[in-house]
């Protein structure tokens, strides 16, 4: 491959993420479905979940899509010859590690049930909307 070629397909890679990531962050989805959105059984637990782990994912897209585009200019002036591959593998492991990252959002922000946590672990009770008497 020219080299190029080797910038194009690396900065095309990384405009790809980035407009995947603005596009899920302005327009998430409404409601919980099967076919666009960040989709896991603990996002899909309930639609607070949903937008959250959809919010989360979008913003991590742009910020690794950003990532992308120095990773692929610093490689082609490093590296020019394997500047696309290095971008490539880059890209990949980075839009792997938002599943961990959502999850791990979610798992610290929301209950296996999909109540929020603050509510749990700040009254100790289940989250029913009851308030403790210290608050009053």
């Amino acid at each position: 491959m020219d080299i190029n070629h080797q910038l194009i397909t690396g900065l095309s890679c990384a405009f790809i993420l980035l407009v995947l990531g603005i596009i899920f962050y302005k327009f998430p989805p409404k409601k919980i479905n099967s076919v666009y959105g960040y989709r896991t059984p603990r996002s899909m637990t309930n639609q607070d979940t949903w937008d959250s782990a959809n919010t989360f994912s979008s913003i991590w897209m742009i910020r690794f899509a950003v990532f992308t585009f120095l990773v692929s200019g610093a490689s082609y002036v490093l590296i020019p010859e394997y500047s696309a591959l290095i971008t490539v593998i880059v890209l990949v492991l980075l839009v792997v590690l938002i599943l961990p990252l959502t999850e791990s959002h979610l798992k610290r922000h929301y209950t296996k049930s999909g109540s929020p946590k603050s509510v749990v672990d700040e009254y100790d009770l289940p989250p029913t909307g009851v308030t403790s008497s210290e608050e009053e």
